[in-house]
């Protein structure tokens, strides 16, 4: 079987339509995505675990302290190009440069050592998390084809209920 070349540059992207394939919405605040940042993400996880200690005393007994809900852990991933995608023209993205630069450029302006506020993260219909981005990664994989992946991790305020319907935040 002949592999399929999807891009007709290197460090390009091409967008195929028709896929029956299930999309998930993701949103990222002030994120440009593809047209303005060259990156694309691709993944997202969130971990939550509840505050608390085990004590285990000299009769075999165990004491079980509950503190609450910590704060959660997100990571966002994606690629970052190095082109515009096929068909469009290098002016629709603005000034000149790599996808990885523009995640860069996005993660200084809303690092939570810049800003005080959280960003908000938004997937699905109904569930969005409060984050602080606390961290950034990003690595060019293939200089040849102009292709990297970047990794942003943020810190996620718990949610005041988790439902199966929703997430809602207080």
């Amino acid at each position: 079987m002949a592999a399929t070349d999807f891009f007709s540059t290197p460090g390009g992207v091409a967008v195929i339509t028709g896929s029956a394939l299930p999309v998930l919405s993701l949103s990222f605040q002030d994120w440009g995505g593809y047209g303005n940042y060259r990156a694309v993400i691709t993944s997202l996880s969130v971990q939550f675990e509840g505050g608390r200690q085990f004590l285990h005393t000299l009769e075999d007994m165990i004491f079980l302290y509950v503190f609450g809900e910590r704060m959660g852990e997100m990571t966002i991933s994606g690629v970052c190009f190095s082109d515009v995608c096929a068909g469009a023209t290098p002016g629709e993205l603005g000034r000149v440069g790599h996808g990885a630069e523009r995640v860069l450029g996005h993660y200084v302006g809303h690092r939570v050592t810049f800003r005080a506020e959280p960003v908000l993260v938004a997937f699905g219909v109904d569930t969005a998390f409060e984050c602080f981005l606390t961290g950034v990664g990003v690595a060019i994989n293939d200089p040849e084809k102009g292709l990297g992946q970047f990794t942003y991790r943020l810190s996620v305020v718990p949610p005041a209920t988790f439902d199966v319907e929703a997430v809602i935040l207080t």
